[in-house]
């Protein structure tokens, strides 16, 4: 698609979790592909260490686009276009290998790149929403879980603050 065919802050109607319960998606997608055939496909780009199964670490932002197009809304100043189906969905990866070139403002990089695809779960989706609004409305802070990634990446963000 042509860059400017889309608003750069993209926003859902509101949507319901799987207790009914309201709630409104936004983000702002890297890349939105139209596919001559039928479809669009939505693509992210992470600077990261190359690896086949990295969309798996994204699939909720990825669903969260997929979702967004598929029920779209409005921000204050755009309107989202309703985009469907949305067939594809990945994450192009880069990871650095080499500077070979530098100047005062700017540097010239050797990168390999890595593509992982990504298939829609639309049920998993609301379940993980619903589990998050389930977690906002409790009165009480829950426990740490070593295996929670939440946990894991809230823990890391107070150490950062600590330095």
């Amino acid at each position: 698609m042509v860059s400017d065919e889309l608003p750069g802050k993209i926003s859902s109607a509101e949507m319901q979790d799987n207790k009914k319960r309201s709630f409104i998606l936004q983000g702002r997608p890297d890349i939105v592909i139209k596919f001559e055939k039928d479809g669009y496909g939505i693509i992210d780009f992470k600077t990261t260490n190359l690896k086949d199964t990295k969309s798996e670490s994204y699939k909720y932002q990825l669903e969260a686009y997929a979702q967004i197009f598929t029920n779209p809304g409005a921000t204050k100043t755009a309107k989202t276009p309703k985009l469907s189906p949305i067939t594809h969905m990945g994450i192009m990866q880069f990871y650095p290998t080499e500077i070979f070139e530098h100047r005062e403002n700017e540097c010239d990089l050797r990168m390999k790149t890595q593509y992982s695809s990504l298939k829609r779960d639309e049920k998993d989706f609301m379940n993980h929403i619903t589990n998050i609004i389930d977690l906002l409305e409790r009165n009480e802070v829950p426990d740490f879980d070593p295996k929670c990634n939440e946990c894991i990446f809230v823990t890391r963000q107070g150490q950062l603050e600590d330095w």
